[in-house]
């Protein structure tokens, strides 16, 4: 019974492991999204783009791709907290197993 217990705990040292790198992933995720939302609102502001008037379409193109950056982000969020969701289900049945030791 001890083995299985320590085998247990080493499953759960492992998952928290991997719980730890997916929250700075998603920390990192974050900021980089809220960074993405302060730019557009100064990318939407007309007079910052003062020696940039000649280029036809700039003021769209620079903000259709931050926005692109940001959706692309929101969905690899999205992916981090499915991942997050498989830790709590697979913590939760460890510690199910273990209870029934």
């Amino acid at each position: 019974m001890l083995k299985k217990l320590q085998q247990k705990y080493a499953r759960v040292k492992d998952v928290m492991v991997r719980r730890d790198e997916l929250q700075s992933q998603l920390l990192s995720q974050f900021g980089n999204a809220a960074s993405i939302i302060t730019r557009l609102q100064v990318l939407n502001m007309d007079k910052n783009y003062d020696a940039l008037e000649v280029l036809p379409g700039i003021k769209e193109t620079l903000l259709g791709k931050q926005i692109e950056t940001l959706e692309m982000i929101f969905i690899s969020m999205t992916e981090l907290m499915k991942e997050f969701q498989r830790i709590v289900l697979s913590l939760d049945k460890i510690a199910k197993d273990a209870d029934q030791l």
